[in-house]
This record gives C-alpha cells, sequence and structure tokens, in this order.
C-alpha cells in the first residue's frame, strides 16, 4: 500500500509538471493556442484571446463558435470536421467578430486530443487580418487597373476610328482640290493661252507654275487612279515611272509602240505637263 501511494504520488507530480509545461508553452507562444471540449473553450492561451479583444479566462467555457462571423459559421464546421477525420490537412481560413465589433480574419488548424481524460479538440490559429486586408488592396487594384486598361482600349478604339475618319476627310477634300483645278480652272487657262500676248502668256505660264505647286502636295499622297487615269494609261504610267522605253512596254503590254506614244500624250495632258517636263520623275514624285 505503502508503494502504490508513492507510485500514485510520482505519477500525480509529473502530470502536473506536463501540465504547467503546457501552460508555459501555450502563454509564451506566438500563434493562438486553445482546447475546446463539448463545444466551449477549456483552455486558451493569451494570444488566441487577443482576436477576440479579451483575457483568456473570459473565452474559457464560452461556446467557440460564437466568436465566429454568422456567414462563415458552417464552412468553419465544415473544414474542421474533415480536419479532424483527416480528409483535410491545410490550414483552413474564416472571419471572427471580437468583442469591439472588429472583424478579424483567423488561420486554423486543429487536432483531435484526450484532455482530462476526454476527448477534445488542440487548435493552433494566427491572426491574418493585415495579410488579407494587403490582399484584398491588391485585387481592388488589379481591378481597377483592368478597368482602366479597358476604358484606355475603347479610348484608342474611338482615337483610331476618329484618325481614320479624318484621314479620309482630308483624302476627299485633296481629291475635289485637284478635281476642281482640273476641272474648273485648267481648261479655262489652257482657252486663255490663244486670246492673250506674250506679256500675258508669261503671266498664264507662272498661275500655271503656281497651280502645279499648289496640288503637288496632294498629289503626292494621291495614286495616279485618282487622277482620271484608264486602266492601260495606269498601266502604262507605272511602266514609265520604272523605268521602261517605250519599246519595252509596247512588248510588255503587247501593243503598238504608235499606242505608247498616244498614252503618253494622254498621261502628259492628264497631268498638265509640258513637253519639258520628265514624265517619268513627275510620276515618281507621285509615289
Amino acid at each position: 500500500m505503502k508503494k502504490k501511494g508513492i507510485h500514485d504520488e510520482h505519477g500525480s507530480g509529473k502530470m502536473r509538471e506536463g501540465e504547467q509545461l503546457f501552460r508555459t508553452l501555450t502563454e509564451r507562444s506566438l500563434v493562438g493556442i486553445y482546447v475546446v471540449q463539448d463545444g466551449q473553450f477549456q483552455s486558451i492561451n493569451p494570444n488566441a484571446a487577443s482576436y477576440y479583444g479579451c483575457a483568456p479566462e473570459e473565452l474559457t467555457g464560452k461556446k467557440s463558435n460564437s466568436i465566429v462571423h454568422p456567414e462563415d459559421k458552417e464552412r468553419h464546421r465544415q473544414c474542421a470536421r474533415d480536419m479532424l477525420k483527416g480528409k483535410r490537412s491545410s490550414p483552413h481560413e474564416f472571419r471572427i467578430i471580437s468583442r469591439s465589433g472588429e472583424i478579424h480574419w483567423i488561420m486554423e488548424t486543429v487536432t483531435p486530443i484526450i484532455y482530462k481524460g476526454r476527448p477534445a479538440i488542440l487548435g493552433n490559429s494566427m491572426d491574418i487580418t493585415e495579410r488579407k486586408q494587403a490582399e484584398e488592396a491588391l485585387e481592388k487594384r488589379e481591378m481597377e487597373l483592368e478597368v482602366k486598361t479597358h476604358e484606355l482600349e475603347d479610348m484608342n478604339s474611338a482615337l483610331r476610328v476618329l484618325m481614320k475618319q479624318r484621314d479620309e476627310d482630308r483624302n476627299e477634300l485633296e481629291e475635289k482640290v485637284l478635281s476642281n483645278i482640273k476641272v474648273l480652272i485648267l481648261p479655262h487657262m489652257e482657252k486663255l493661252k490663244n486670246h492673250v500676248d506674250l506679256q500675258g502668256m508669261s503671266y498664264v505660264n507662272v498661275l500655271a507654275s503656281n497651280l502645279r505647286d499648289i496640288m503637288s502636295p496632294f498629289a503626292q499622297k494621291l495614286s495616279v487612279t485618282y487622277l482620271n487615269l484608264t486602266k492601260r494609261e495606269v498601266q502604262v504610267a507605272n511602266l514609265i515611272k520604272e523605268g521602261k522605253r517605250t519599246e519595252e512596254i509596247s512588248a510588255f503590254l503587247n501593243i503598238s509602240i504608235s499606242a505608247v506614244n498616244v498614252y503618253r500624250y494622254h498621261i502628259r495632258h492628264k497631268l498638265g505637263l509640258s513637253k519639258k517636263q520628265n514624265l517619268r520623275s513627275y510620276l515618281s514624285s507621285l509615289t
């Protein structure tokens, strides 16, 4: 009997030492540690109690799910159950509502244990509120950048449409300028040459030269097809621009040399060129 008493006393001493060691470890731990039994906190360290904003003794005996955010209770219960059954190994995250009404994000793992001879749950947790806030701020910033990116793309698309319309309007205006000069002015100038003296002829030539200078910036940007040339005249004009001689053009297009000369004449006339002006040089300037 005496030996048995000594043995019991020795066992009780080890148990007390173990409880003291556990209490010391949990109180100094940087993570939240708590024991839940029958759905209530049986033991909780200061760090875990600080999530709720109170001392450990204020949460002892309180239902563990009472501080969980209502929207997260069912998910928290399911994740904890899966972890206790070995179906889940990764920590789960949920929200709690502190005594002051603040929302904190908690990351938790749970393990089944025996506490005071009965089944219980050992919980380990961390407050990850700052990390969550940073993630939410980053996600919000990414969404804002995505919206701005779409806005810029829409603006660029609208700008391209406007630029295209501007180019079309400008080309249309240039065509009208060329057409009006050719139709309304140049024919009358040709007739005027037959009714002026030498001094008047010099004025007419100066005027014609100035008109060509006005037309030049526009003509350089327009294809020869805008100058009322026929399809065959365009072919001949391109070959002339490439430096082909009359005989080469005749062979290439399978037409007579006299026909090539006629096309040359028509092209010169439509372009308003004098005999002294080089046709190839002028056609090259149009490109």
